[in-house]
């Protein structure tokens, strides 16, 4: 699946723009689509090489790859999705946390999407809070926590900025899988996507919670990050909250 530039509507090809000015990574999917979803951060991947500081080599390989996805929304022939499926589903680069977005889009949609490949960015469009790059998730240790701390921080301001622009803010399900990074890093959701929160958390077991958000037309999920340990019963309920939002129309509301 290709995705055409004469298909981007001006809201996003603002947020292109936005990005290429402010060297921000974009995201992946479908920007047509109803739904978004928001992750903690970029992660996986790239060995460090060893003669090279932490710091360095993370601030070269977040670099590295929003350059990357930048690239990927330029190149004149239309943003690939395809070949981005592709690429993450051979063998030995599934990944737990695109896994279990394709089994909550599939149930938004109510369409079982399989597993053989990563079609829930047909129906979507991911980005992250975060887009500072680990190379795993305790790299650097206790040594360098406060400085990457610090960049962290910097990067979710960034895109909490970002945020604000009329292409996240339209969209009528919005799906933040981010964990505690919204109150770590200070993020106002309810000011950045103009929805107001239920005031209750629901928690199903030990890391499995959500909190509920309304605006009009819209529903916004804020709940875990969605990797290792999350259960069936988690995404059935976020899916069933949010499937009536995907449905309507864009002047409608769900009853």
């Amino acid at each position: 699946m290709k995705i055409k530039q004469s298909d981007w509507s001006s809201d996003f090809k603002e947020v292109l723009a936005y990005c290429e000015r402010k060297r921000l990574f974009v995201g992946e999917g479908n920007p047509n689509s109803k739904i978004l979803l928001i992750g903690k951060e970029i992660n996986g991947g790239t060995p460090p090489a060893k003669e090279d500081g932490p710091l360095t080599i993370i601030r070269v390989i977040s670099e590295r790859d929003v350059e990357r996805n930048l690239g990927t929304w330029k190149s004149p022939d239309g943003y690939d999705l395809g070949k981005l499926q592709a690429d993450i589903s051979a063998p030995g680069k599934r990944n737990s946390t695109w896994t279990n977005y394709q089994k909550l889009v599939g149930k938004v949609i109510g369409n079982d999407l399989g597993r053989s490949h990563y079609s829930f960015l047909d129906h979507c469009f991911m980005t992250e809070m975060n887009d500072i790059h680990l190379p795993y998730s305790n790299y650097g240790g206790k040594e360098y926590r406060k400085e990457i701390d610090a960049m962290r921080a910097s990067s979710v301001r960034a895109r909490a900025e970002l945020f604000k622009m009329p292409f996240f803010r339209n969209f009528p399900v919005v799906v933040m899988a981010c964990g505690h990074y919204p109150k770590k890093f200070g993020v106002d959701i309810e000011k950045i996507f103009g929805v107001e929160w239920k005031k209750e958390t629901k928690v199903l077991s030990t890391g499995n919670f959500y909190n509920e958000h309304y605006g009009p037309g819209k529903i916004l999920i804020h709940t875990r990050q969605m990797s290792m340990g999350v259960t069936n019963r988690l995404l059935s309920e976020i899916a069933s909250l949010c499937e009536p939002f995907c449905r309507v129309g864009e002047n409608s509301s769900p009853k």
